[in-house]
């Protein structure tokens, strides 16, 4: 280094401006408009392709001769979405507009007509510059097959089913160098290849290469003895794509839309079972988009957005999904609202309820009503067998839950599960569950749904962060963190809450489980630093009311409450919640509590508000407060040994008096909440004593929920990083916080791409003198898009000047990237400080 050069290195963290929204333009042509030739004289053909190329067009053939335009006129003669018309065309004419260099991809479906078959022959000339006949190579597909060089044959053997559609893609390179396609081959300079429903059928058919304009257009020619008509959908020209990228023709049964009309005729006239319909990227506003249709357990029918997240319905957008074994997936639901019905619902008009249907990879952000006493759903299931998975559900604030599950006389076997739930503010009013399952009106009804592997977090719409209203569901494996609320079974009968993890972080309000009614089993599940009061504890048993209607509150008889850890909540477990109210009059009966941790931060332990209450203890380990009952057998007051492990959990040590000490209970409890096996006899409490971290089924984490393609860099970085459990300590997993005491902050990290325990000495910016003057190395986070990285300069660390970096040298491995700035043009200082600002465009806090 330079003598007299001090360098240091400052790190700010500085909040900017509002975030900007991008789009990213895939592929343009030159279609700005359409306009028509002639002969013949036919009605306006305006508005059939949009600005990408893309349109649904038929042409009608006779036996009349061709007409045609000019050599090189670029021109579309078309007739609009199926128009009859007397005046039938016998040519198709398509041009791209420009010279183009690369490669150039035309994509159609030609459709059978059902009625009539195809004509006798359909001639597809390719041409290479001006447009004259003499200068086309002639592909045809005809009956039978397919050839070229100009003669009618059809000898190449069968390339479409009758009835069904056949997909065209006619690959050229207008370029000086091959392109590779997906499997390693190539398309040569000066030639195209023709793909028929996914197989190439001719490869390297030269152009004329006398015409550096290339290929320039193609052009239909149908030939029969009477009139047809033959269907092209889902047209495109791709244009302008860079040498040496990779092109893979779309397989058959892949159908395009840009319109929720367009996805209504593909699904009537030619979607069957194993086919995708693919909505177009773009804005959807105020879309009604109805799909209805019957797939198969092996081959369900798919509607799916071009881009995930890239297909946005906002405005009033719906869905609705009706018949059987289909499959809605990558949408993006967000900026728009309803004031009553549901965004998704599993019905339609036409079909009824839905049946072994998904949606799946789906987001609903802020789909949120101006006026929010507007109560509708974001996701209403109907029929049976259906799923929800994989969506992400965020910032809800009306009334409504994001899913709702509608009953009836038969059970519906739902399932739900991998999404992401919340952050959901408080809506201060009824209505603010995330989920309902049934209603007062079908709650004795079996319902069986699943619900399972889920993370709600910071869920604080009301008390209810999950309310059951119905028979026989299973709420298993999710994650609930921060969240001000319960699992609350409020009606119904025998569900089932097994292996859930509850983390509250001391936030107040934030509560377990709350049940009502008989037959529930509550086994395996984990409680920690729960403060919730009134209907919000971590766990209560509700009494009931003589005579109560279906809307009212049935006592917790027959319940199961077993091998669960409490540790460090407030209150943790109270019988006969309500009993305070005068008309909640009926006590829990056989309540069976066993083989339960219980630590408490604040007492009593155990509460008991009716003393008629009947509760069986048997095995129960209780400490940290004072314990609330009467001595009873059943209830011993020692220290269980509790450590945290690596991961954040709180479990018994080898030597615990919870080791070897359960009670046998009836109810099959074979593994623990992490999925060990238990052996006999087994231990009290949450998990099998020294299997810290053995099992399958850790919390549910940021990286194991919701669409892939919604996860911000900082939540990847944060579920790298950082377990369930840490995650739910606010204080450890902030933007500012220095969970290990290394003197950087998690942001920092987060910025640089450096992990949570890699040394500074590994990843933190440095000033380097080199033989051209000193440098400047650091790297950043590719994922952190939000984040922008400011080099600035000081000679008395008052004063700073940014650097430009937009000719830095840099380079990519993995997702970070390397960058090396100059210093050279700023070495007359004699003292030089240097700071890299941290900015970050997003003005809401990242939680």
């Amino acid at each position: 280094m330079r003598a007299g050069l001090v360098v240091s290195l400052l790190f700010v963290f500085f909040l900017g401006a509002a975030p900007v929204v991008r789009s990213e333009v895939l592929f343009q042509d030159g279609f700005d408009s359409v306009t028509t030739g002639s002969p013949p004289a036919v009605p306006p053909w305006s508005g059939i392709l949009d600005g990408a190329g893309r349109g649904q067009v038929l042409v009608v053939a006779d036996a009349d001769d061709v007409f045609g335009a000019g050599p090189g006129s670029p021109m579309l003669e078309l007739r609009a979405d199926g128009q009859d018309n007397p005046m039938a065309l016998r040519a198709l004419h398509v041009f791209s507009g420009a010279q183009v260099s690369g490669v150039v991809t035309f994509s159609f479906l030609l459709v059978e007509p059902e009625d009539e078959g195809f004509p006798d022959w359909v001639d597809l000339y390719v041409y290479a510059g001006p447009t004259t006949n003499d200068r086309a190579q002639r592909i045809m597909i005809g009956r039978g097959g397919i050839s070229h060089a100009g003669l009618p044959g059809h000898d190449g053997g069968a390339t479409y089913a009758r009835g069904g559609p056949v997909r065209v893609e006619i690959v050229v390179n207008n370029g000086d160098d091959p392109v590779d396609y997906a499997d390693g081959s190539t398309v040569a300079p000066g030639t195209f290849d023709i793909w028929i429903d996914g197989v190439l059928r001719d490869a390297g058919i030269s152009r004329d290469n006398q015409v550096r304009g290339g290929i320039t257009g193609f052009d239909f020619i149908v030939g029969s003895v009477r009139r047809h008509l033959l269907w092209i959908q889902d047209f495109q020209v791709l244009r302008g794509a860079r040498i040496g990228e990779p092109f893979e023709p779309p397989p058959p049964g892949i159908y395009y839309a840009s319109t929720p009309s367009e996805i209504q005729a593909i699904m009537r006239d030619h979607a069957g079972p194993g086919d995708t319909v693919v909505m177009r990227n773009g804005i959807w506003n105020s879309a009604t988009v109805t799909f209805e249709g019957d797939g198969t357990e092996a081959a369900p029918i798919t509607l799916r957005a071009e881009t995930p997240g890239e297909v946005i319905l906002t405005g009033q957008s719906r869905l609705r999904i009706g018949g059987s074994h289909l499959v809605a997936d990558g949408l993006l639901f967000t900026e728009g609202h309803l004031t009553s019905g549901s965004v998704v619902e599993f019905r339609t008009s036409g079909r009824g309820h839905a049946t072994d249907s998904r949606l799946t990879n789906t987001g609903f952000v802020r789909y949120n009503s101006p006026d929010r006493t507007h109560n509708y759903k974001w996701v209403s299931l109907f029929g049976r067998r259906n799923r929800v998975d994989h969506c992400r559900f965020v910032g809800m604030d009306h009334v409504g839950q994001a899913v709702t599950v509608w009953i009836d006389s038969e059970p519906n076997h739902h399932r739900i599960d991998h999404n992401f739930f919340g952050p959901r503010p408080p809506l201060g009013m009824n209505g603010g569950e995330m989920m309902r399952i049934g209603d007062s009106g079908t709650s004795m009804y079996n319902s069986r749904t699943v619900v399972e592997y889920n993370l709600f977090f910071e869920c604080d719409g009301e008390g209810e962060i999950i309310s059951s209203k119905s028979n026989e569901n299973v709420f298993r494996h999710n994650t609930f963190i921060r969240s001000a609320g319960a699992l609350t079974l409020r009606h119904g009968k025998r569900n089932r809450v097994e292996g859930n993890w509850f983390f509250g972080d001391n936030k107040p309000d934030t509560g377990g489980v709350r049940a009502i009614d008989e037959g529930h089993v509550i086994i395996n599940n984990y409680f920690h630093a729960l403060t919730g009061r009134g209907f919000r504890p971590p766990l209560g048993l509700m009494s009931g009311k003589p005579d109560a209607a279906l809307h009212e509150y049935f006592p917790a008889h027959d319940a199961v409450v077993a091998h669960n850890t409490f540790v460090d909540c407030e209150r943790p477990v109270i019988i006969a919640l309500g009993a305070e109210r005068p008309e909640l009059t009926l006590p829990p009966e056989n309540v069976l509590m066993a083989n339960n941790i219980i630590t408490a931060t604040v007492g009593p332990t155990l509460e008991i508000r009716d003393p008629d209450s009947e509760v069986h203890w048997a095995a129960n380990l209780v400490f940290g407060a004072t314990v609330g009952i009467p001595r009873a057998d059943g209830v011993e007051q020692a220290d269980p040994m509790l450590t945290r492990g690596p991961d954040g959990i709180w479990r018994p040590l080898p030597g615990s008096p919870a080791q070897d000490a359960a009670a046998g209970i009836t109810q099959e409890v074979s593994e623990d909440i992490e999925g060990v096996p238990r052996g006999e006899p087994a231990d009290i409490g949450s998990h099998v004593i020294g299997t810290q971290g053995s099992g399958p089924m850790a919390p549910v984490g940021f990286l194991d929920v919701g669409p892939e393609w919604m996860r911000s860099g900082w939540e990847t970085w944060v579920g790298t990083n950082f377990s369930a459990a840490e995650v739910a300590e606010a204080g450890r997993v902030e933007p500012g916080a220095d969970p290990d005491h290394t003197g950087v902050s998690n942001l920092l990290r987060y910025a640089f791409g450096a992990g949570r325990t890699e040394t500074p000495d590994g990843w933190a910016p440095r000033v380097t003198e080199t033989e051209n003057g000193p440098v400047l190395e650091y790297r950043r986070n590719a994922a952190a898009t939000e984040l922008e990285l400011v080099v600035e300069i000081s000679n008395d660390l008052r004063d700073w000047n940014p650097i430009d970096t937009a000719a830095a040298e840099s380079y990519t491995e993995g997702d970070v990237i390397f960058k090396t700035v100059s210093l050279s043009g700023v070495a007359e200082y004699r003292s030089l400080f240097v700071r890299i600002r941290v900015v970050r465009s997003e003005p809401e806090p990242y939680w």
